[in-house]
């Protein structure tokens, strides 16, 4: 578990918002994660693996970033 992971479990109501909001839709992508100049990025995104407890890997740029490319 990483630091942000660590964290998150001890804020008990934010984890909980973050895992109801940052859910996949219907093509895959996160729907916790707008913008409107991007498409959001393929689930799961980089909050959503903190709010369950993962290290996202930011290596994995279109898996991992709220920078997924532009729509």
């Amino acid at each position: 578990m990483g630091e942000a992971a660590e964290i998150i479990t001890g804020w008990p109501l934010v984890r909980d918002r973050l895992r109801a909001l940052h859910i996949p839709d219907a093509e895959g992508r996160c729907r916790g994660c707008t913008s409107q100049t991007r498409r959001a990025p393929q689930w799961p995104c980089a909050l959503a693996l903190v709010a369950h407890g993962e290290e996202p890997d930011f290596t994995h740029r279109a898996r991992a970033s709220h920078k997924a490319g532009p729509v």
